[in-house]
């Protein structure tokens, strides 16, 4: 019989541990290199002012007050001669009101399509001021309203809130809520984004 030379008699495949490990160290280069190529991309867009929306709620006034204070410190009155409706002790009750505040942080407006309270969809309001408590005027129990930060006038009756800006958004409560309770606040936006916040009744919370 012919003999093997040494040459091929001590020349093994690599073994199959080691090549795993290989195709693995390949693999996880590979990966690395797309995905920070496809963050340099997304944050290119993110600056150039795509779809991108991104607010922030930044606190609220849900008191049991006879005055809204809005995210600028400014502060009105909701009631005819500081009036509160008719409620029990440690109640918010129907057609009071309460402030939510929001900042755009996203590089163009942003178009709130959809404001929810407590499980309930609240419809947007076309009127001009906030005034009474009474359900038979412009603002009534179940609508929202997006507030100027200086005075009462609504921004804009499209509810837009403009790139940078801080607005405040006043609900007037269409069920009622015990002090102490938490109610989740749910905003939804013109591109589908969605921001999600508890309130505590009878709170202000800022930051």
């Amino acid at each position: 019989m012919k003999e093997i030379p040494k040459l091929f008699v001590h020349r093994r495949a690599l073994a199959p541990v080691i090549a795993n490990l290989l195709l693995i160290a390949i693999t996880v280069v590979g990966g690395t290199i797309t995905f920070g190529s496809a963050q340099d991309s997304y944050n290119s867009s993110q600056v150039s002012g795509l779809d991108i929306d991104f607010l922030q709620i930044l606190g609220y006034d849900s008191r049991d007050s006879c005055t809204l204070i809005f995210v600028s410190g400014f502060e009105t009155e909701c009631g005819v001669g500081g009036a509160l409706p008719s409620s029990g002790p440690g109640i918010r009750q129907y057609d009071e009101r309460i402030a939510v505040y929001i900042v755009n942080h996203s590089p163009k407006k942003v178009l709130l399509s959809e404001v929810m309270f407590g499980g309930v969809v609240y419809n947007s309001t076309n009127a001009g001021l906030l005034t009474l408590w009474d359900d038979s005027v412009d603002f009534v129990p179940g609508q929202h309203a997006i507030m100027d930060n200086g005075n009462s006038l609504l921004i804009a009756e499209n509810h837009e809130i403009q790139a940078g800006q801080t607005v405040t958004v006043v609900l007037d409560l269409e069920s009622n809520f015990k002090i102490g309770r938490t109610a989740q606040m749910r905003i939804t936006t013109g591109n589908g984004a969605v921001y999600v916040a508890d309130i505590t009744i009878g709170e202000h919370k800022l930051g």
